[in-house]
């Protein structure tokens, strides 16, 4: 690929925005909510980051449960979700491309 496309980037820039917004609300709720931080597997971006953390994540995540933690949680719930799933449409969109056009 000699040129990437700028849908490419767009996503690039998305995945490490939505790391970095991950990271912050892991530190978040291992500040304010240990309880659940545990629940979830302790979590961290990296040292702790197994596919069935990242399920149990993924699944709290997108669950009426993590909207019912405080008003700050709730708002960073809301930012990772619009990162995870803007992410997932452009991944289908440049796959789509890539394939397809």
């Amino acid at each position: 690929m000699e040129n990437a496309p700028l849908s490419f980037w767009i996503l690039f820039a998305i995945t490490i925005a939505g790391l970095a917004s991950a990271q912050a609300l892991l530190s978040k709720l291992a500040t304010r909510h240990p309880v659940t931080f545990t629940k979830l597997g302790s979590l961290h971006l990296f040292a702790n980051n197994t596919p069935a953390n990242n399920w149990l994540f993924a699944r709290w995540l997108f669950s009426t449960e993590a909207l019912l933690l405080d008003a700050n949680i709730s708002t960073w719930v809301w930012v990772n979700r619009v990162m995870a799933c803007t992410a997932v449409m452009l991944f289908v969109f440049n796959v789509f491309k890539m394939f397809l056009g």
